[in-house]
């Protein structure tokens, strides 16, 4: 409030109060944190290891099922390769493209000389001479 003169009648202030530090609470303060942070630290690390097996496990099933679809396409290819390799889809595939069966007089049997057609025969029709 002020007076008649426009001065301050109050005879104090408003200041700050300044608490002196309690070194002693301070430093069971910093006790306590390194104690809990202690305490807490083998739990972080567990959650820390268990992540990194629950993304790897993760990870392994991506693969194992990545390895599923593999061995089905691995199994669709081979039905498929066994169908294109046997004799009557090749004799259809001749006729739909026109072929004609040579006689027996132009076939020659011969083995394979890479050695890796697993004793199967491979014929082919003989090379013509020069004409004279």
């Amino acid at each position: 409030m002020t007076d008649s003169k426009g001065s301050d009648s109050r005879r104090w202030q408003n200041r700050s109060v300044v608490r002196e530090r309690d070194e002693q609470r301070v430093l069971w303060l910093w006790r306590m944190f390194f104690a809990i942070v202690a305490a807490i630290a083998p739990a972080g690390t567990f959650l820390i290891c268990s992540n990194d097996c629950l993304e790897l496990s993760y990870g392994n099933s991506g693969v194992e099922a990545e390895y599923e679809q593999l061995l089905e396409m691995e199994r669709q290819l081979k039905v498929e390769r066994a169908a294109l390799e046997s004799l009557a889809g090749i004799e259809h595939w001749a006729n739909l493209q026109g072929l004609v069966q040579p006689s027996p007089g132009q076939v020659l049997v011969v083995r394979n000389p890479e050695g890796n057609s697993n004793g199967r025969l491979m014929a082919r029709a003989p090379v013509p001479g020069p004409r004279d």
